[in-house]
């Protein structure tokens, strides 16, 4: 006769695997979570530096500020405006250089009504 252990004692064990690799799904899934977190922390951080750097050179953005046509005053201050928001930069540059003095003249605007 073989023995057995009791049934209660099998289902207990049972139970207890069960529970352990529910477990590490839960781990596993979490950790995906948490990677899944951090790429896209790490993404935007990478876009918060890369707007902080301006997409052209000082003597490119001075030449398009200059083919704008301003007046001397309004040209320097357009100029400093714009070197203390490359994220304006990369605004103005991609319209079209027709509308580049009526755009910036509204960036330069809004700026200020937000002080």
């Amino acid at each position: 006769m073989t023995l057995r252990p009791p049934i209660i004692f099998q289902c207990l064990v049972q139970s207890q695997y069960q529970t352990r690799a529910k477990k590490a799904n839960t781990d596993d899934e979490q950790t995906s979570k948490l990677d899944n977190s951090i790429g896209i922390l790490a993404g935007s951080f990478k876009e918060m530096v890369d707007n902080e750097k301006l997409s052209i050179s000082g003597e490119e953005l001075w030449g398009v500020i200059n083919e704008m046509g301003l007046e001397e005053d309004a040209v320097v201050d357009a100029f400093v405006f714009l070197l203390k928001s490359p994220v304006q930069v990369k605004g103005l540059m991609s319209t079209p250089k027709g509308l580049h003095k009526l755009i910036l003249g509204k960036m330069m605007k809004d700026a200020a009504l937000t002080r």
